[in-house]
């Protein structure tokens, strides 16, 4: 809800405590999750290198979990080809989109 409003401050300190309370159930699923919208907001805010190790953190622990051809991998993937974008490195933004929208094919 804040993310949406752009109250990102607020929105990444409810995402920080959210991953402290899932870090203390030991869910990995939703610790990738987690991670996944912290680098959301992280890269919202223009914090690209702290979004990508958190992006990067998500897609390992989504892929011990899920697979490689699952689409929460995809929706990584294409989160992770976002930052590249954003900071012009085309080739390899368009590398993490296409593996992302091969994926989204394969679970259509």
């Amino acid at each position: 809800v804040h993310r949406n409003l752009f109250n990102l401050e607020i929105a990444l300190n409810c995402y920080e405590q959210s991953l402290h309370i899932r870090l203390g159930m030991n869910d990995p699923l939703s610790i990738a999750n987690t991670k996944n919208n912290i680098g959301a907001v992280l890269t919202a805010q223009g914090y690209d290198e702290r979004a990508s190790a958190f992006y990067a953190d998500a897609l390992r622990l989504k892929t011990l979990q899920l697979g490689c051809n699952n689409v929460e991998i995809a929706r990584t993937l294409s989160n992770i080809g976002q930052v590249f974008l954003d900071q012009k490195r085309l080739d390899t933004a368009m590398k993490y989109f296409q593996e992302g929208l091969r994926i989204f094919r394969l679970t259509q």
